[in-house]
């Protein structure tokens, strides 16, 4: 029997218990605005406990358990992509079928990646092949590609310095590894392109 990845279970409790408060902060907020109290203090608290909740979720898929069986639905990605979007910075989720969860763990942990490469903001757009093969891709106005990041992601070795803001950049090759799919990415002028 495997040793448990006592991180993954972790990130995973850890979201878990947090989803529930902040789930009922949205509902609370929900329940006030319906009773006709609005003010912009109110709207700012649901906008925030709206988007911890998106994050959150959004991490639970990054760094939490990915169980064998389990999966993710196109519905499910589709919303949480809606919520992540702002407008400075937006996620599409072109995937139509339901996907694994260790699939669905690669895609966000890619994002993330992504997401610190859109200084500027931009899109992140997340697409699988008929071949099963995964295209996660940036595009924005200025990109901000460090070399040493993403050189070891390419290279799929640990950062020389990972700090709690890179740690996806250490965590994707690795879980790649572990799903033997190898990383191959693209970096142009206004484009990041990951492949796996």
């Amino acid at each position: 029997m495997s040793k448990p990845n006592f991180s993954e279970l972790i990130a995973s409790r850890i979201c878990h218990d947090l989803i529930s408060p902040v789930g009922a902060i949205s509902n609370g907020m929900e329940l006030l605005a319906m009773s006709g109290q609005s003010s912009p203090e109110l709207a700012l608290i649901s906008d925030s406990a709206e988007a911890a909740s998106a994050r959150v979720r959004l991490f639970r898929l990054a760094f939490g358990r990915a169980g064998d069986g389990q999966s993710v639905s196109a519905h499910e990605m589709r919303a949480l992509c809606a919520e992540l979007s702002d407008a400075r910075l937006q996620h599409e989720w072109q995937v139509a079928e339901a996907v694994p969860r260790a699939e669905a763990k690669a895609a966000c942990l890619a994002a993330l990646c992504c997401e610190r490469a859109l200084a500027r903001g931009g899109l992140i757009r997340s697409q699988r092949g008929e071949d099963g093969r995964w295209h996660i891709a940036a595009e924005g106005p200025q990109l901000r590609s460090d070399p040493a990041l993403w050189t070891a992601l390419e290279q799929g070795e640990t950062p020389c310095e990972v700090a709690a803001d890179t740690v996806n950049f250490a965590l994707l090759p690795e879980w790649l590894a572990r799903q033997g799919r190898q990383l191959v990415t693209r970096i142009e002028d206004s484009r990041i392109t990951l492949s796996f």
